[in-house]
């Protein structure tokens, strides 16, 4: 997965071919959570646009991998909305293994958005530094790269395989087609 941690290209620029009915939602309704949950999985999962898709994940109604993304975008000075609730987003580690441990503890308590705190947590395992981590600790994201890796595969084989596009789908049936 090629993922940066770059700012949103907004809804504006999701308009194009395939782009899932979320995206009416969010122009329609810029404070929509669930239509951004829906369209940052979209673009996470299906057009591997992680920058954008973390955009809307940052705004979506997920308060877990919310804080988590929110915690990314902090640093960069993106332009994310507060909470509703007023809460500050989860403080999370620069260090890339705690980073890739924050987000597959989420996957492990997530349904709907397990393919994209593990996509993210891969992300960031990718990143430690080779002949950083040794014996047990060097075992475990290993592990964790496979099982990630196998969920990466999965994830091709859907996007080559996807018919018909997301536009020609209810948001309800693209999200169980995943």
């Amino acid at each position: 997965m090629a993922q940066g941690g770059g700012r949103t290209a907004g809804v504006g620029g999701a308009g194009g071919r395939g782009a899932p009915p979320a995206c009416a939602a969010v122009e329609a309704n810029p404070d929509d959570p669930a239509a951004h949950d829906l369209l940052g999985a979209w673009y996470c999962l299906v057009q591997d646009d992680w920058a954008t898709g973390l955009g809307h994940v940052a705004r979506g109604g997920n308060v877990q991998l919310r804080a988590l993304a929110r915690a990314e975008w902090a640093p960069t000075g993106a332009d994310v909305p507060a909470p509703a609730n007023g809460s500050a987003p989860a403080a999370v580690s620069k260090d890339p293994l705690a980073r890739g441990d924050a987000w597959w503890d989420a996957a492990a308590e997530q349904t709907d958005a397990r393919l994209v705190a593990l996509g993210r947590a891969g992300y960031w395992y990718r990143r430690v530094a080779p002949g950083t981590l040794g014996g047990l600790r060097k075992l475990h994201v290993e592990r964790r790269l496979e099982v990630i890796i196998d969920v990466e595969h999965t994830l091709a084989a859907r996007r080559a395989a996807l018919q018909p596009p997301p536009s020609a789908r209810s948001g309800a049936a693209w999200r169980e087609g995943w």
